[in-house]
């Protein structure tokens, strides 16, 4: 259960609304499952202090056992108090192949299921 809500409060901190949730969740449910790092902006934000999300290689490179492009697996402990959609979407998530995503500037949520596909689609949409 420690780890469910600990996943919840990544969720938590990485979904815009409540309906992107169930999506996030698949996505490191999946990435958890192929033992592929969470790599999560979300607990960079945490471990820097900062409100952006604007990370950037030297932030992923800090070693922090809060950095998941750094450590395998989840954080040591939540990043916040998740709320109960973010702890369902933790226990419940929606059922997808998908490995990535990314927001664009209006909040709309695009998930991809290879690194090349999600770099293309963020690369066109974030650059209009």
């Amino acid at each position: 259960m420690y780890e469910a809500v600990i996943l919840a409060s990544i969720i938590e901190k990485e979904a815009s609304n409540n309906n992107s949730q169930p999506g996030i969740s698949s996505v490191f449910h999946n990435r958890l499952r192929e033992g592929i790092r969470l790599q999560s902006d979300a607990t960079i934000v945490y471990f820097t202090g900062r409100d952006d999300f604007i990370t950037s290689l030297a932030d992923t490179e800090i070693d922090n056992p809060y950095n998941t492009y750094r450590i395998d697996g989840l954080t040591p402990t939540p990043i916040n108090s998740p709320g109960i959609n973010s702890i369902k979407a933790a226990l419940y998530p929606e059922t997808s192949d998908y490995y990535y995503f990314f927001y664009d500037k209006l909040g709309i949520v695009y998930y991809s299921r290879t690194f090349e596909e999600h770099s293309a689609k963020a690369n066109e949409i974030l650059t209009q």
